[in-house]
């Protein structure tokens, strides 16, 4: 992962990376929700003030990393972890919402 100097709290840098990943599709918050926790109001709760654990941040972070929309942009400001190899298919929805 790359090391960027951020103000932000990982929560701003969690929902701007949900934002540019959400962006190419036009998809709903609720829709990547229920991709990204299996819960369609968790994005909401975030942008609200909720919390989220940092192994939870990470795990999601990591997967919006390897299934990265073709043509969209990575937010500059957030450190993108390194995709890897093998990109989990978007139906395997239990295995980054558990």
């Amino acid at each position: 992962m790359s090391r960027i100097q951020s103000d932000m709290t990982l929560i701003e840098q969690f929902l701007r990376v949900a934002d540019a990943y959400a962006a190419p599709e036009s998809m709903s918050d609720a829709k990547l929700s229920m991709t990204l926790f299996n819960d369609w109001k968790r994005i909401g709760l975030l942008r609200g003030g909720r919390d989220q654990s940092t192994k939870s941040h990470e795990k999601r972070v990591q997967f919006m990393s390897d299934t990265w929309p073709d043509g969209a942009k990575w937010p500059e400001d957030v450190p993108r972890p390194a995709p890897r190899a093998h990109r989990p298919d978007l139906a395997q929805q239990s295995d980054v919402a558990a």
